[in-house]
Formats: structure tokens, C-alpha cells, sequence
């Protein structure tokens, strides 16, 4: 899930979703992340860097791009079949319960098709704190933009997953 916050330099968290994508980041410094993500015949590797930072009930404006990974083309996304995405994100709550809105460009590496355009908006909920670990419940909503035959926006969701940081 896209938020508004990088992670702490030297905290990590893992997330799932709906038992298929898998998740990994890793905060280096106070403003940078580095991102993972993987499922079945795709992975990414990322970053995001705090572009503001939180200060009460406003979880902070971070900024990020991905590069995507298809296994059958043995290399990331500058090859054909990949893609990369650069994305926006803010956050408002605190650490128990924070929204998320994320706007994302999905391009394709060989020019093949038109950039999408996505508007993700998430919840996370904190369900176990224990020390500085930490347990999360994630809900997400997902809209795309769709050219043809005339501009506008389908649904669809990602439910629900779950993130152990640290």
C-alpha cells in the first residue's frame, strides 16, 4: 500500500495481500525506503522518498518509483514486456489508524500502450503493538482510468492484508 510516510531509518515491515502479493521494504535514513514486491509471474523493486514530512494528524506527502520485473524476459523493466510507475502519496491520522490516497502513472517500457492512470485510496489499521513491532490490517480501493471508448474510471479492489513492521 502507498502512504504518505517512509519508515524510519532501519525499521523494515512485510505485508500481504490476499495470500499472493508479498511485500518488503526497508527504511534507509529518515527519508528514503526501498520497496520490494512479488507475485505470481511479476516483481518490482522500488523507492520513496518523504517529500513532507508528518506533523500531526498529517501522515506526510512521500513520492516513489518502481520498476517492474516479468521472469520471462530474465530483466527488469527498461527490457520489453516491463513496465515502470512513479506515484504520489499522502496520509492523514495516526498510528493506529491512517488513510491513504495515492496517485500512480503505470508505463509501459516499450511504448506500447498509453500510460494508466490509478487512484488508490487505503485504510491501516494497527490491531497488536508490542514494543516497537507492530501489526497492521490494510484495506484498499483501487480506480483506473480507462480511455476507450470515451475517458473515465473502473473499479477494483484489494481488499484486505496484513503488515508486520518494525
Amino acid at each position: 500500500m502507498s502512504t504518505g510516510r517512509v519508515m524510519p531509518g532501519g525499521q523494515y515491515s512485510f505485508a500481504v495481500f490476499e495470500m499472493v502479493v508479498l511485500q518488503g521494504g526497508y527504511g534507509i535514513g529518515d527519508i528514503f525506503q526501498v520497496n520490494a514486491t512479488g507475485t505470481f509471474g511479476y516483481g518490482s523493486v522500488g523507492t520513496k522518498l518523504q517529500a513532507v514530512h508528518p506533523s500531526g494528524l498529517f501522515g506526510g506527502l512521500a513520492v516513489g518509483a518502481d520498476l517492474g520485473y516479468y521472469p520471462r524476459t530474465s530483466r527488469f523493466s527498461l527490457a520489453k514486456n516491463g513496465i515502470w510507475t512513479i506515484n504520489a502519496a499522502a496520509s492523514v491520522g495516526n498510528d493506529d489508524i491512517m488513510f491513504h490516497l495515492n496517485v500512480m502513472q503505470i508505463y509501459q517500457a516499450d511504448g506500447s500502450h498509453s500510460p494508466d492512470s490509478y487512484l488508490q485510496a487505503g485504510c491501516s489499521l494497527t490491531l497488536q503493538r508490542t514494543g516497537a513491532l507492530r501489526n497492521q490490517l490494510m484495506g484498499e480501493l483501487w480506480m483506473r482510468e480507462v480511455n476507450y471508448p470515451s475517458p473515465h474510471f473502473i473499479m477494483m479492489v484489494i481488499p484486505v492484508g496484513f503488515r508486520h513492521a518494525s
